[in-house]
């Protein structure tokens, strides 16, 4: 392997499976640490992609092909990766944890589990890891693919799903959350494969980071009405995400929150939001237009990057700052003004868009 692998080994070395289990800390940590190495950014997108987790997660030896192929599978298949790049990340953290890496012929295809039928009733309380002190549920441990989550459990009032509470559950269709709950976790539904249905109150104030990454069967979701922010990649690698309502309340954006939701068409940002973080939109391919309110002061690197299909976007009076590959790849743009109030935008802004700009 080359230096970057031996400096990724070396980090897990140092801070063990802790840190490789949280994404967002571990990103923090390699764009610090290895800012400069080779191949940065296909480590740093695995991050986003959870591989880390997985290898920590699943991967029992560097010889363990059936668990490394199915890791593949899930980059090449769910979000969409060059297959040799997938092996290439892949084999970084596995190379991290065990200091050695086995080859691998073979790429398995991951498929969603097929849909059984679904029938309602309120799932009952030993579903449930919960925590009388706090009212948080720590885990859903049980194979119904409809949860109704109960407003109490063994008497407590549930206030609070905790983080990867319903984390990687692939027969998981539906869930209904109770009007007790004002917090929603970090990760607390990510890669749940087979969730279609989520219905959130407007009690719920707070939602974590990563809560609904790669949903990739989530079409539509109506957020509540009282939230005030979308954490960082919420909806990362939604593929089929269609429609959302964000609720005039919001008045931040996390980055790579709407990241690779190729199938988003349209979005309507609310006045409260006063930037556009980096990689926000980056790979909506179906987005064919946006409405930037008058609030926002800058946009982020690579924030609309590859919005193959993004025809028109207005820039307000109001933006300063333009960053880093913030409209490259967009071929179909065909109109854009930039107003005097820009005073920052770097020059590879536009690259790979080619309508006249």
């Amino acid at each position: 392997m080359n230096e970057t692998a031996k400096q990724l080994r070396q980090l897990y070395i140092k801070y063990g499976d802790e840190i490789f289990m949280n994404s967002m800390r571990l990103k923090g940590l390699l764009l610090d640490l290895m800012h400069k190495a080779t191949d940065i950014n296909i480590i740093l997108r695995a991050t986003e992609c959870d591989v880390a987790t997985m290898a920590i997660d699943r991967v029992a030896t560097h010889l363990d092909s059936k668990q490394i192929n199915i890791i593949i599978g899930e980059l090449t298949n769910k979000f969409i990766w060059d297959k040799s790049k997938a092996k290439q990340a892949v084999d970084y953290f596995i190379y991290a944890k065990f200091g050695a890496i086995e080859k691998v012929e073979h790429i398995e295809v991951f498929k969603p589990i097929p849909k059984p039928q679904l029938i309602k009733t309120q799932s009952p309380d030993n579903h449930f890891e919960f925590n009388e002190a706090y009212g948080t549920i720590k885990k859903y441990i049980s194979d119904d693919p409809i949860c109704i989550i109960p407003k109490m459990i063994n008497g407590v009032l549930v206030k609070a799903i905790g983080d990867r509470t319903f984390s990687r559950c692939d027969h998981l269709r539906s869930v209904e959350i109770p009007t007790t709950v004002k917090t929603i976790g970090q990760s607390a539904f990510s890669v749940c494969i087979n969730l279609d249905t989520v219905k959130i109150p407007n009690s719920v104030t707070n939602i974590g980071n990563s809560a609904f990454y790669g949903c990739s069967s989530l079409q539509a979701i109506d957020l509540p009405a009282n939230i005030t922010s979308i954490g960082s990649d919420t909806f990362y690698g939604c593929v089929n995400l269609k429609t959302i309502t964000i609720p005039n309340t919001v008045v931040s954006i996390g980055s790579g929150a709407f990241y690779m939701c190729s199938s988003l068409m349209e979005l309507k940002l609310p006045h409260g939001i006063t930037s556009i973080e980096y990689h926000t939109f980056n790979g909506c391919k179906s987005l064919k237009r946006m409405e930037i309110p008058n609030t926002i002061k800058s946009i982020g690197q690579s924030a609309f990057s590859n919005c193959t299909d993004l025809q028109t976007i207005n820039i307000p009076s109001s933006v300063i700052t333009i960053s880093n590959k913030a409209f490259v790849g967009c071929p179909n743009l065909e109109q854009i003004k930039i107003p005097k109030s820009v005073i920052n935008i770097a020059q590879n802004v536009f690259d790979e868009t080619i309508q006249v700009i």
